[in-house]
């Protein structure tokens, strides 16, 4: 009898070890890296300690020349988009100068600071957006005495596209047209405006007629229309540095009596010409260009499908060069995946440096698959090529109000490492129980306990 009770509570305590050493295994496997991976988010402001070194001392006295050198330490430069601000100290009270270039020979110029103190702050403005830059201090004491950093660098921060409107709808009324619209989370307070053509797609702020100029709306309504004329918006989004995003589109016509809408893409309804520019006709999907932010410069690669992330701004580039210098316009139209009657059409419009045409979207905000189609219009020979494909969004936050959306991810490493462990620690539960590995055993708590992931 003594026996069997200490054959039992045996098994009951190897079940209560296993059981800990579970939980140990566990949460030393997958909770402590993901707090850590939390904690040490690098969301924040990018700076560049470039010169940190600690000055020699200056000592009490003696007058030497070295107690009278400058010497200039911790440099610090934290760069923007067209600027840095640059801070240094000095070990002696000292005015500086600074001389910068894009090449070691500094030729671009210099900027002085001709307060003395030993806390010195330059900011350079008019620089060129991801660009290297070179640059050199010279501290200067009362005295003369001078002293130099060696040549250091600094890298400006890539510019930021303006993302275009969510949406932007055009809907004839009785005796006007009304205009709609939603803006990205963050921009509902930046400029819009929006330009009116009878002919096509405004393709510049000043490519027609202003009709709305403002921001805190999201509805105007055009009364300023004639009946039987088919009216073509644009809305243009104003950034900070105030450039404008590459456009947002939308067309509407009220009809006369008798006149039938027309019906489906306004690319659709185009009239085909035989042919268009050879280098037009020969782009496939391959050749624009996808970016998200840490994910940079990707393709289809061939493929009619794209995966991207739906809650990241999305930014759609086709190299400059790879289409001839004739007048055209380049639009993307998507259609939501839950209702194809919802379109968002956007242009894609030459940057400054004259390298892409390119364009900017907000965040999708709804997983799915949206259709979405590439239409160029060479104006010269009045034809029209159109490029299909899909791209496939998984959002992983909410941010909609629209519900909860978990993105899928692929099976890691990190998940066949703790599958592994949890497969064996419950096989070695399983024989210490009944001294024999029960699999249907471990299938039902399999089955309970393993990770739900929805969509």
């Amino acid at each position: 009898m003594n026996k069997e009770f200490r054959i039992t509570n045996k098994k009951k305590t190897l079940r209560k070890l296993a059981f800990i050493s579970l939980f140990i295994i566990l949460y030393s496997s997958f909770f402590i890296p993901l707090v850590s991976a939390v904690s040490t988010s690098t969301n924040f402001r990018v700076f560049l300690n470039v010169n940190a070194e600690i000055p020699p001392a200056t000592g009490g006295g003696g007058g030497g020349v070295g107690t009278n050198l400058p010497i200039i330490f911790d440099v610090v430069v934290v760069p923007s988009e067209y600027g840095a601000v640059i801070t240094y100290k000095t070990n002696i009270l000292a005015s500086s100068t600074l001389s910068f270039g894009k090449t070691q020979d500094l030729s671009i110029g210099s900027v002085s600071n001709i307060n003395v103190n030993t806390n010195h702050l330059i900011t350079l403005s008019n620089l060129t957006a991801n660009t290297l830059y070179y640059f050199s201090i010279e501290a200067i004491s009362p005295t003369g005495a001078r002293g130099q950093t060696k040549i250091l660098t600094f890298h400006t921060l890539k510019l930021e596209p303006v993302v275009n409107a969510l949406s932007f709808n055009a809907t004839a009324q009785t005796e006007d047209i009304r205009l709609d619209w939603r803006m990205a989370t963050g921009q509902e307070n930046n400029t819009v405006r929006i330009v009116r053509n009878e002919v096509f797609y405004p393709t510049s702020v000043n490519d027609g007629k202003t009709i709305f100029e403002g921001a805190g709306k999201n509805q105007i309504i055009d009364a300023d229309v004639v009946k039987g004329v088919h009216y073509y918006y644009t809305l243009f989004i104003k950034g900070n540095d105030g450039k404008y995003s590459s456009g947002a589109v939308a067309d509407a016509t009220i009809l006369l009596e008798g006149q039938v809408e027309e019906k489906g893409d306004v690319f659709d309804r185009l009239s085909k010409a035989p042919f268009v520019d050879a280098r037009i006709e020969s782009l496939t999907l391959a050749d624009f260009i996808f970016s998200q932010p840490g994910r940079e410069d990707f393709s289809t690669q061939g493929n009619e499908t794209l995966f991207i992330e739906g809650d990241k701004n999305l930014t759609i580039k086709l190299s400059y060069d790879r289409v001839p210098e004739i007048l055209k316009t380049v639009a993307v139209t998507l259609t939501e995946p839950d209702d194809v009657s919802k379109k968002f059409v956007f242009l894609l419009r030459v940057n400054e440096e004259k390298t892409f045409y390119e364009a900017s979207i907000a965040p999708l905000g709804k997983s799915g698959e949206y259709k979405f189609s590439i239409a160029i219009v060479d104006y010269k020979n009045q034809g029209l090529k159109k490029i299909t494909g899909n791209l496939l969004a998984v959002v992983s936050r909410s941010f909609t109000g629209e519900g909860v959306f978990v993105a899928p991810r692929g099976f890691n490493t990190n998940d066949l490492m703790v599958s592994v462990v949890v497969v064996l620690a419950l096989i070695a539960l399983s024989y210490v129980s009944a001294r024999r590995i029960d699999f249907s055993y471990l299938v039902r708590v399999w089955s309970r306990y393993r990770p739900q992931r929805r969509i």
